[in-house]
């Protein structure tokens, strides 16, 4: 593959791990989160719920990000073996 190639590919990974990120963290209701933790452990400083909230939502994005990598991977290469045997 050219430098190039990879480049795009880099951006593109990069774009959809953005994409997912902003999409768990428009759907997760944190504030509801936040209140249900602090009734049932107690008072919790703010910061440093959201610093580990936070984290969590990306550590989730790029595991599903890589999941989906890892998917599209698989079944390119499937239905490349399934296109040389023909």
């Amino acid at each position: 593959m050219k430098p190039i190639t990879h480049v795009w590919i880099w951006l593109t990974e990069l774009f959809i791990v953005s994409v997912i990120y902003s999409v768990i963290c428009f759907f997760m209701p944190d504030e509801a989160i936040f209140n249900w933790y602090e009734e049932k452990y107690g008072f919790v400083i703010e910061t440093k719920w959201y610093n580990w909230y936070t984290l969590i939502l990306y550590i989730a994005s790029i595991a599903l990000t890589s999941g989906l990598i890892w998917l599209t991977a698989y079944l390119f290469r499937k239905r490349r073996a399934v296109d040389i045997l023909k």
